[in-house]
């Protein structure tokens, strides 16, 4: 499983898009963790945690966000809009807000 993620994704767009870090290896056992960024909003950097046993019908929290009463949303559009033009997830994908914060879901990851 760690090789077949080893090069998830396209290679990273810049710093503040792609894998982080860089050359992570998600581990299914609770290892280094990898986070996906997707983007700056707001003046703060986002991203997700990603999993490496799913492939689709994935959520993940959109982290980073700055606590902006009403603007999550905005963020998290952002997020998933970058992911998606930089060849990270497919389309598909859309923002829920349950009671405890911003998540991107229904996203399929798009493999090489």
């Amino acid at each position: 499983m760690d090789n077949l993620w080893k090069d998830f994704g396209p290679p990273n767009v810049s710093h503040t898009i792609g894998r982080y870090p860089a050359d992570c290896i998600p581990n299914s056992g609770g290892g280094q963790g990898c986070k996906l960024r997707c983007g700056i909003h707001n003046g703060s950097q986002m991203h997700i945690n990603y999993n490496p046993t799913i492939y689709f019908g994935e959520s993940g929290r959109v982290e980073g966000l700055p606590v902006v009463l009403g603007d999550w949303r905005n963020g998290c559009l952002a997020c998933g809009s970058n992911l998606e033009t930089y060849g990270f997830i497919k389309s598909g994908w859309e923002c829920s807000f349950p009671f405890d914060g911003i998540f991107l879901v229904m996203f399929e990851y798009r493999m090489q």
